[in-house]
């Protein structure tokens, strides 16, 4: 029988004055960013800043982190856009290649961007580039950057020595895609636990819906997040994944419905407490907001 739970029908809550939204894309317009030749015939429509702030507005949410889009390549001009347009209410998130140079960072930085992505899952661990990724954690982490890694549950099980190695505080991407038939005492939980007890690694909830395997409201990747939050309350940030992209543009051709998926949130963040770590505290202290 299909789950037909509502918004209406989860606890009600609203989202507390400085609620982040700690992931989310802006795509184009492509007039004026145009998408990089090399992204393996992957495309998008339009998401622009205007777009976002618009979903924004409508669940409550007043600041965010702009995770680029592979569209983009490791172009930052998009990113930079947009965070330059907020008046300091958006940090940024880029993609960057091991050879970037001081200079440039320390340019970003300035820009308000606080951190470089790198998306792992279509790579094995034995070809990871473990030395550029070294060399590069070293001089970002002097900016009091972090990397954000985007990653499978598998490849944090066979990589987490060296991810314990990196000489940068990390943040695990889409709740590194866990499994939810494998519930909270699978191996690959028990690994992100033993990263979050190191006090140097955060742990991001979104695309719940992407992961689940279960229809609306999602509850078996509700209850993963729900462990890791009552695990490490001072350790866990939000995002929606707006425009929600999955390598085809948008999932099944549609968007989903953002206010329906934040009216979950009070499935994994039970109290007002824990809501307020989650969506204001935590992201304010990770990404620098006042």
């Amino acid at each position: 029988m299909s789950d037909t739970t509502t918004p209406d029908s989860l606890p009600a809550f609203a989202m507390p004055q400085g609620a982040c939204d700690a992931h989310c894309h802006i795509v184009g317009p492509r007039t004026r960013f145009p998408f990089a030749a090399a992204r393996d015939g992957q495309t998008a429509p339009d998401a622009t800043r205007e777009m976002l702030r618009a979903m924004h507005a409508k669940l409550g949410v007043s600041r965010a982190v702009i995770v680029q889009s592979g569209l983009h390549g490791t172009d930052p001009a998009v990113t930079l856009d947009a965070v330059a347009s907020s008046g300091g209410a958006w940090r940024g998130v880029i993609l960057a290649e091991p050879s970037i140079g001081d200079a440039t960072l320390a340019r970003l930085d300035a820009a308000g961007i606080r951190g470089i992505r790198h998306n792992l899952v279509h790579q094995e661990g034995g070809r990871w580039d473990e030395a550029g990724l070294q060399h590069l954690a070293a001089r970002a982490a002097g900016l009091g950057w972090h990397f954000l890694l985007h990653l499978k549950a598998g490849q944090l099980l066979a990589q987490g020595d060296f991810l314990r190695r990196l000489p940068i505080p990390l943040v695990i991407d889409h709740l590194a895609r866990l499994d939810p038939r494998l519930g909270p005492e699978q191996p690959a939980m028990q690994a992100l636990r033993v990263l979050i007890d190191s006090g140097r690694v955060w742990v991001k909830i979104a695309a719940i819906d992407k992961l689940s395997r279960a229809p609306y409201p999602h509850r078996d990747m509700a209850a993963l997040a729900a462990v890791l939050l009552r695990a490490a309350p001072e350790r866990i940030i939000w995002g929606t994944d707006w425009p929600h992209p999955d390598g085809r543009g948008l999932r099944g051709g549609a968007m989903p419905d953002d206010a329906r998926l934040a009216a979950l949130i009070p499935l994994f963040a039970e109290d007002e407490a824990s809501r307020h770590k989650l969506l204001v505290d935590n992201p304010a202290a990770l990404y620098g907001f006042a």
